[in-house]
């Protein structure tokens, strides 16, 4: 492969040589042939971009991003998840240029996935743990109330549920703003890598109920009301949420480059919040 590099190329108004250049150069976003183009910026999905980082193959892998990396996975891994806490830089550093990996990504959200779950059985672990303390039994499965367990439930899968149909929304509303043909993948990246935010809450949630747990049992009393437990995984969960807004409205910026972003964002969390209400009424009418 001929790559234009970026002593040739050092600004992104460089035109690239055209004639030195033998390969198909696409846009990475939606792949329309750029080829022949004077300006950097595609004329299709309107991605603006740098010659040098779509042209030299040595700027197209992150340093440290979990989906380029097969070995040292831990590593980059809990690299990938704490820059992820400043999203702004995060996302200014991650450009589609940049090949993706859909199965490493799924699996990096299948891991922050199952943290959050084990948050939410931390819940469940501290309401045994007191109720045992109450009634003078041993550990075990309780029956408790549905309305107990059904928030637990409804946590869980709207924590599992939530990323998707964001993405089903988002990819609806590409077609509305005339941006359809971006790849899926792109769309994919920009909310797993946002949704990592149960990670840190699942991790949060564990501690919590460690703790609380761990003074219920030395003090062999229940110290917090169940209702609280429940309280305290939802405030979670809706901190979660709203953090998860804004680091996609932050990938959206400088990732895919959208207009009206806020606009875009909020409009498909409320679709996905009137999809989730509209699935609870059904359950209760039933």
């Amino acid at each position: 492969m001929t790559a234009l590099t970026t002593s040739t190329a050092s600004s992104q108004y460089d035109l690239p040589d055209w004639d030195r250049l033998t390969d198909e150069v696409v846009c990475p976003l939606c792949d329309y042939n750029l080829r022949g183009l004077t300006e950097p910026r595609c004329p299709e999905c309107g991605y603006q971009f740098l010659w040098p980082n779509l042209l030299d193959p040595n700027r197209r892998e992150h340093s440290y991003l979990f989906e380029h990396y097969r070995t040292h996975k831990f590593r980059s891994f809990w690299r990938t998840a704490l820059h992820g806490l400043r999203p702004i830089r995060f996302w200014k550093k991650v450009r589609p240029e940049q090949r993706s990996e859909p199965r490493r990504l799924l699996f990096y959200w299948a891991v922050a996935a199952f943290v959050g779950l084990a948050g939410i059985a931390g819940n469940f672990g501290l309401l045994e743990i007191q109720s045992c303390l109450i009634s003078g039994r041993t550990l075990g499965w309780s029956d408790y109330p549905m309305e107990i367990v059904a928030p637990l439930i409804v946590e869980a899968a709207v924590m599992l549920a939530w990323p998707w149909l964001t993405f089903l929304s988002l990819m609806i509303f590409q077609v509305s703003m005339g941006r359809a043909k971006i790849k899926p993948q792109h769309v994919r990246r920009c909310i797993l890598y946002s949704y990592d935010v149960t990670l840190w809450c699942g991790i949060l949630l564990l501690l919590v109920n460690i703790t609380l747990g761990g003074i219920a049992t030395a003090r062999g009393t229940a110290i917090v009301d169940m209702e609280d437990v429940l309280y305290l995984g939802l405030m979670l969960w809706l901190a979660a949420l709203l953090l998860f807004i804004f680091r996609l409205h932050v990938a959206y910026s400088n990732y895919l480059r959208f207009r009206h972003v806020a606009a875009t964002i909020l409009s498909t969390q409320l679709i996905v919040l009137l999809f989730m209400l509209a699935v609870a009424s059904i359950r209760i009418w039933m």
